[in-house]
């Protein structure tokens, strides 16, 4: 988002920059300047709205961040810096959400690739036993996970997790933004190759750090991260629970049957159609023989984006091959659910079924 100062010198715009929302003043060359960096972020954050009074010298806008939901702030602002201060108390008591610190975390993959993501770390997490710990994949893949409140529909699984002694891996491997056009596009033509193994490196590396369980490790995500879930669990038996959320199991009818099929051409640039290629390499019913992870698999009914067909494939597979698998599909809902009752049962369900699976010492047997 971005508004024009009053001389017309330039923008004041908000961003991302290496997983962190910023706010700064845009020059006519390009050039940016920040004034603030983080923590926290901006509420909608596909556009992170905000309003100038006349002299640009106040900014009001929603702010989040990871232990704080939604406040009206104020920004008192010069060419320097931009203080800010909260105007608005109506969650006040969010804050005493029992969770622990929300970490930055860094790693190299195999290719040397340096790759960003965020940890949340349970209450007393601080040493002792390696933690339980599930991984969620966020959608997009243009997208990215940043210092917010993650209560917004399935994204606040984090919270609950934490709540009841389970670490939660936010990656953000390539295709992510807020790293630079390149590492955006690095996917383009292998949407679940370098991606992943960027994800499964970010794993390996909380394990070496003894943060991690490598027997107690879930994996969730919805939309591509749900792809990428369903892609996980065909590549590894690592995993012990998993929620894929609106998530592709085959490419090629999915291309043949949502209504933006310019999407995925975009990112695979390949043609459906044939008998090779990423349409087919790519998409875990291939793989189906594989999998032996328990799989809740949660959908809209109504989707247009990824039509339920994806989740109806997936479950009739794993069915048939004996996986613990369990489908629900949600009524009247798009994409995105959003019925009040709908985001209880979706909140509840996924935490239920990662925390069952993962959170007690008996899964280190395969119980």
């Amino acid at each position: 988002w971005a508004a024009w100062l009053p001389d017309g010198t330039g923008l004041l715009a908000t961003g991302y920059r290496r997983g962190r929302s910023f706010f700064g003043r845009v020059s006519p060359n390009g050039g940016v300047d920040v004034t603030w960096q983080g923590p926290g972020g901006f509420v909608d954050r596909l556009t992170q709205r905000f309003t100038l009074t006349p002299d640009a010298r106040v900014v009001a806008a929603v702010h989040e961040a990871p232990a704080e939901a939604s406040q009206v702030w104020l920004g008192s602002r010069n060419d320097a810096r931009i203080d800010w201060r909260p105007i608005s108390r109506h969650v006040d008591d969010m804050r005493r959400w029992p969770v622990g610190d929300f970490q930055e975390v860094q790693w190299k993959t195999p290719d040397g690739t340096a790759v960003q993501g965020w940890l949340q770390l349970p209450r007393d997490a601080t040493g002792g036993r390696p933690l339980p710990l599930v991984v969620f994949v966020h959608g997009g893949p243009a997208s990215h996970w940043t210092e917010r409140w993650p209560m917004g529909g399935p994204s606040g699984w984090a919270l609950l997790l934490a709540a009841r002694g389970i670490a939660v891996f936010l990656p953000n491997p390539r295709g992510s933004t807020g790293f630079g056009t390149a590492f955006a596009e690095a996917n383009l033509g292998d949407m679940g190759g370098a991606d992943y193994l960027d994800i499964v490196s970010g794993v390996d590396d909380l394990i070496d750090r003894g943060l991690a369980d490598p027997h107690r490790l879930g994996i969730c995500g919805w939309s591509y991260g749900g792809f990428m879930t369903a892609w996980a669990i065909t590549q590894t038996t690592r995993f012990k629970a998993a929620i894929m959320g609106a998530g592709i199991c085959d490419w090629r009818s999915f291309h043949g049957t949502s209504n933006i099929p310019a999407w995925d051409a975009l990112f695979y640039k390949a043609d459906p159609y044939a008998h090779d290629g990423p349409y087919a390499t790519f998409s875990p019913i291939r793989y189906v023989d594989r999998v032996a992870t328990p799989t809740l698999i949660l959908h809209g009914e109504d989707d247009d984006f990824v039509p339920v067909g994806q989740a109806h494939q997936m479950f009739r597979a794993l069915k048939e091959r004996g996986v613990p698998v369990k489908l629900v599909v949600y009524p009247r809902e798009g994409h995105r659910v959003q019925e009040h009752a709908h985001v209880l049962d979706l909140l509840r369900r996924g935490t239920a079924w990662l925390h069952e699976r993962l959170a007690s010492d008996r899964a280190e047997s395969g119980s």
